[in-house]
């Protein structure tokens, strides 16, 4: 793994960091981040249908912030910094108890991306001061480039890359509504559990998690919820039937 490849982890979450009195980032990177948080709160506030979109959308751009961010994060002491936001989003459902479904992943997210940062920075007590140097003096890969080299390489580090910018973006998007006070619509709730599940369960499978040791698991109750929570996978021709059904059904009402 090169050092650049190391910090596709993480850390968690340098996004809500930014701008506070942890993190002085220069005007041009606020900027950024300025556009990237109009963008998200837009989609908030629009239609739950098209989030999932915009936040894979999204994705290039918090990838090109966080290369852009090394130089800051080389000065900090990361462990303190996200033992900082761990603790302020466990706090959050005390105060929205409608994100508490959402923060239970996301926290998770973050304890799961703070274990294996640190174990790096015990290995590498330098490694921050490292990849600021290689993303400095180089021209990093884009998030494309990156998805590519790490889906040929076999290795389980694009579930990583991909994992932990989506968890990134997710705490941005929340630490956002919190912030801004915006008025969520359910659909919109329900999106960002979702992808906050999927986010995490990307990221953990990768560090050799399965599905049932997640904290919010439940186990099925019957054959019935093992089908819908397990599969089976279904064949192009399968899907292809079930959909022509479900049109005759809908002419038949």
């Amino acid at each position: 793994m090169s050092v650049l490849e190391s910090f596709t982890v993480g850390p968690p979450s340098w996004l809500t960091l930014i701008g506070t009195d942890q993190v002085q980032a220069p005007a041009s990177l606020m900027s950024e981040v300025g556009e990237l948080s109009l963008e998200l709160e837009q989609a908030l506030q629009g239609n739950y249908e098209d989030l999932e979109a915009v936040l894979e959308g999204l994705l290039p751009k918090v990838w090109d912030l966080r290369i852009k961010t090394l130089p800051i994060l080389a000065q900090l002491d990361l462990s303190e910094a996200m033992q900082m936001v761990e603790s302020d989003f466990s706090l959050i459902p005390k105060k929205n108890p409608s994100f508490g479904p959402i923060v239970e992943k996301l926290v998770f997210g973050i304890h799961l991306m703070k274990e294996f940062v640190e174990k790096l920075l015990a290995l590498k007590p330098k490694l921050t001061k490292e990849l600021s140097k290689q993303a400095l003096g180089e021209n990093p890969p884009s998030f494309s480039e990156m998805m590519e080299q790490l889906a040929v390489g076999g290795w389980v580090g694009e579930n990583f890359f991909h994992g932990s910018l989506m968890i990134d973006l997710l705490l941005f998007a929340v630490d956002l509504s919190v912030e801004k006070k915006l008025p969520l619509e359910p659909g919109i709730c329900y999106e960002l559990e979702y992808h906050s599940a999927v986010a995490v369960k990307e990221y953990a499978s990768a560090l050799g998690y399965k599905a049932e040791q997640m904290p919010w698991y439940k186990s099925p109750k019957n054959d019935l919820e093992r089908l819908l929570l397990d599969g089976p996978v279904l064949s192009e021709a399968e899907t292809e039937y079930i959909l022509e059904k479900r049109r005759h059904l809908n002419t038949w009402k």
